[in-house]
């Protein structure tokens, strides 16, 4: 039993590794299987929120034309010579010229974060008060910083997880939500997260 632990625990520590860069080169003539995916679409519908809340949605696909066109929508990555406050305008936004589209997401499969907060699911029913109630703003708050958690938690497990299978992953945020509405049912999508195989 000890030496299967072992094993595993390695495979882990490898995977968690792999998981830490971001992976930019993908390999798109290849498929991933579905059954890899239905994999890995467990470890995100499985992955814990508080009280078992529902805190977001995800989506994903693997039609390469679909993952080409949110693709060329990330050129909000700053590529700069020195400090980019030389090359951002007075709002802080970094001049095209200096903007690069995310590789991290032009992968085999791509999946996308967005909020959601549906009571319903919840064993409790605690947070419910922030949508029945005129609330303080520090339960907002809460419920904001609820909902990033489970996320983050969520995107973890699927980074980890298809690095065990062998994939390599990468995060994008460098995007404006309404230009890639509407690949994702008009939702607002917070992160976007590459899978596949690397080149």
């Amino acid at each position: 039993m000890e030496e299967s632990n072992d094993e595993l625990r390695n495979k882990i520590i490898d995977a968690s590794a792999t998981g830490f860069h971001a992976q930019r080169n993908w390999d798109r003539s290849q498929t991933v299987p579905q059954k890899d995916i239905d994999a890995l679409i467990q470890t995100i519908t499985t992955s814990p929120t508080k009280q078992a809340e529902t805190h977001y949605r995800v989506y994903w696909t693997k039609d390469p034309q679909i993952i080409y066109d949110v693709y060329r929508k990330t050129k909000h990555f700053s590529v700069t010579p020195q400090s980019t406050a030389d090359y951002t305008d007075a709002d802080g936004i970094t001049l095209d010229e200096y903007n690069v589209t995310n590789s991290q997401v032009y992968s085999n499969l791509l999946f996308a974060f967005a909020f959601d907060w549906d009571q319903k699911e919840a064993r409790s029913n605690i947070h419910a008060i922030v949508d029945l109630h005129d609330v303080k703003n520090n339960a907002i708050i809460e419920k904001d910083r609820q909902r990033c958690l489970s996320i983050g938690i969520a995107i973890g497990e699927l980074i980890l997880s298809a690095n065990l299978l062998g994939y390599k992953t990468g995060l994008c945020s460098a995007f404006w939500e309404h230009e890639i509405r509407e690949y994702f049912d008009g939702e607002k999508i917070e992160v976007l997260v590459g899978v596949g195989y690397p080149t």
